[in-house]
């Protein structure tokens, strides 16, 4: 799926969530895949994830002090909950432009609708269906089955629409997800938008004012490979920039939630190994106020300890190739219309690949001991041209895992509670890696 990769481009054809979401990345095929791909890719920079450094820390500051009152009353906490808000509020404001401050307000409409997008199973009768009888497909989009709930999805479009309406209306120019994506659209759109304003290259890091566009409704307070995909001539439409940030949206923040959960969990149980990189983050930060993309590129052993929690519980546990032409390796065949499943979360911890698999060991994923990984084990990105573009060295949510853990470890000690399950027990929602029972911790003020 690597060498072979014209042989296995595409993803398992789901359509389970409607037209519009149809032109999402994540679903495309051959051609357009490619083409959408290589207009997305620019997004993910080390240039412009430096500009994003103070939107980060202010949503940062504000976990920060939301977890010193819940520290000083000595309140249990749970890191699936918590770092769903700290997350959407975030990508919400990178990504977007928009600031909603779920932290605070965790009941309002934008945090329970993200919420309930991911609040689904693998014996959801739309799964059942996929799974076992995709030939029923055309039959439940009839019947207006989906895997995340129309109205969930309807609450997403409308608001990124109001978004795009208000930077193409008011000529507002942020570097941002959406403004990148803008710069790529069609001229001349069915739905009647006009180009969005181009960003200029010469703008200072500042850019605009950082809260000119944001939204006064319910959401306000109150790789290598790519290159050679590319298509600079591609325009993307309307529906397509509304598909890739929908699907960034809540992926993103799932994902990036579940990753700081099982992050956090991992040096609650396991304080030498969260006492030593506390210490490598002070030895980095050294008279700096805040981490920036700068600091935590030097954090060595943090990087380490974010793939070996990643490595250990994968958010996803799974990915899918379909072969659109017959293959074969060594007597092996694999006919045209073949979907190909890679189980990550068995792989990652196989004992043939990864002695002791259960113990989270940072040294693994060390400068010295990276070379001795088997290539193809640790897929928690996938491999190849179609791997996560959302998650890959150059992104936006690596640096968020990273900042926010910082923030985190220098101000409070991460300790296990009576709530504490060791080892612990997982569920797997439809692909998607989680805490059963909950991942509790507690914090502790240095």
């Amino acid at each position: 799926m690597v060498k072979d990769f014209p042989h296995f481009v595409n993803r398992r054809y789901n359509d389970i969530n409607g037209p519009l979401m149809d032109n999402a990345v994540n679903d495309l095929h051959d051609q357009r895949w490619k083409d959408v791909r290589s207009v997305l890719a620019p997004t993910f920079t080390s240039g412009r994830l430096k500009q994003m450094n103070g939107l980060i820390n202010e949503c940062c500051d504000n976990l920060v002090s939301n977890l010193g009152k819940l520290a000083d009353e000595q309140v249990d906490v749970e890191g699936q909950k918590l770092f769903r808000t700290v997350t959407l509020d975030i990508i919400a404001s990178t990504f977007f432009g928009t600031k909603i401050d779920s932290q605070n307000d965790p009941k309002n409409a934008f945090t329970k609708k993200a919420s309930e997008a991911f609040n689904f199973s693998l014996l959801d009768p739309i799964f059942i269906i996929l799974f076992l009888f995709p030939w029923a497909l055309p039959l439940a989009k009839k019947l207006g089955m989906s895997a995340v709930k129309k109205e969930n999805l309807d609450f997403f479009v409308k608001n990124i629409n109001e978004i795009i309406k208000l930077r193409t209306e008011s000529n507002v120019v942020r570097r941002d997800f959406i403004q990148l994506m803008l710069k790529s659209m069609k001229s001349a759109d069915p739905n009647g938008l006009e180009k969005a304003p181009a960003i200029s290259e010469d703008l200072p890091a500042t850019v605009t004012d950082q809260t000119a566009d944001i939204i006064s409704h319910e959401l306000s307070v109150g790789s290598a490979h790519e290159k050679s995909l590319s298509n600079a001539n591609y325009k993307l439409s309307l529906d397509e920039v509304v598909a890739q940030a929908v699907v960034f949206f809540l992926a993103g923040f799932e994902t990036t939630a579940s990753a700081l959960t099982f992050l956090t969990y991992s040096l609650a149980v396991n304080s030498d190994i969260q006492e030593r990189l506390r210490q490598s983050i002070e030895e980095v930060m050294q008279d700096r106020e805040e981490p920036d993309y700068d600091a935590i590129a030097q954090m060595q052993y943090l990087d380490a300890c974010v793939n070996e929690a990643l490595r250990l519980y994968p958010p996803v546990s799974r990915t899918e190739r379909e072969c659109n032409e017959d293959w074969e390796y060594k007597g092996l065949k694999i006919e045209k219309g073949s979907v190909i499943a890679v189980p990550i979360f068995a792989i990652q911890r196989d004992p043939e690949f990864w002695p002791n698999p259960e113990v989270f060991d940072p040294e693994r994923f060390s400068y010295e001991n990276k070379k001795n990984i088997k290539p193809y084990t640790f897929d928690t990105f996938g491999q190849g041209p179609r791997n996560c573009i959302g998650m890959r060295e150059l992104c936006i949510y690596l640096p968020i895992i990273k900042m926010v853990m910082v923030h985190i470890l220098r101000n409070f000690r991460i300790a296990p509670t009576a709530k504490t399950e060791i080892p612990l027990t997982l569920s797997d929602g439809a692909g998607f890696v989680y805490p059963k029972n909950g991942a509790w911790v507690r914090l502790e003020r240095l």
